[in-house]
């Protein structure tokens, strides 16, 4: 079922193409712009629709969000998908898409996905999959302010909570000790590093952009 949303250039190759998308992109690369229109189209009438819940829809939006340009991601930001992204982080492919919303939408669209966030803060630091998309949220905003105030003060306000998860404690442990190979495995840390080339963060060094984090929660935290 999946495979037909492909269109026809990929078709004769749907059943590799069900499992390994990336690898039969790399195989045909003369059929990749084609079938990126096919999945961007798509993936506008889902998110016009509000079908993103779906995780058959989740798997094939993120196809298109893993290849195609960050231009056009950036365009697929607008407020109707911002609104729905709170309601899929919790999943694999839906953390995957809202961390690129993050790193390639404007700062006007960054500030829109933090408010929807409001009230769900405490529950995405104990989710296996969300809690990467708060990490790359702290990586790749530069308005510290909104973060102390719409993400860290509900932080601090279910921290004794939230530390009691193995999950919250390495979103805590990230925010303190971001990129740390001592807490993180490379596969976290190669996922998270994906969103560091984004055209519109400022490049201020990790260690001066969190410091005001962390000296906040270590007093909390020990």
């Amino acid at each position: 079922m999946i495979t037909e949303f492909y269109g026809k250039e990929l078709y004769l190759y749907r059943d590799l193409l069900s499992e390994h998308f990336t690898k039969v992109i790399e195989l045909y690369p003369e059929k990749k712009d084609k079938v990126l229109e096919e999945l961007l189209n798509h993936t506008q009438v889902f998110i016009e629709k509000g079908l993103t819940g779906h995780i058959i829809v989740q798997h094939l939006m993120l196809q298109y969000f893993l290849h195609g340009s960050e231009d056009t991601i950036q365009e697929l930001v607008t407020e109707k998908l911002v609104e729905q992204l709170v309601k899929i982080v919790h999943t694999k492919e839906g953390s995957k898409i809202a961390m690129r919303c993050l790193w390639y939408s404007k700062a006007k669209e960054r500030k829109l996905i933090i408010r929807t966030f409001k009230g769900h803060i405490k529950d995405m630091c104990m989710n296996e999959n969300s809690y990467l998309v708060l990490c790359a949220l702290f990586d790749c905003v530069d308005d510290t302010v909104l973060i102390k105030k719409s993400i860290l003060s509900e932080i601090m306000e279910n921290l004794d909570f939230i530390t009691m998860s193995q999950i919250g404690r390495l979103l805590i442990n990230y925010i303190l000790a971001p990129r740390s190979t001592k807490l993180f495995p490379p596969s976290i840390i190669e996922a998270l590093a994906v969103g560091d080339t984004n055209k519109v963060s400022k490049k201020r060094p990790r260690s001066q952009k969190t410091r005001g984090f962390n000296l906040r929660l270590s007093r909390n935290y020990r």
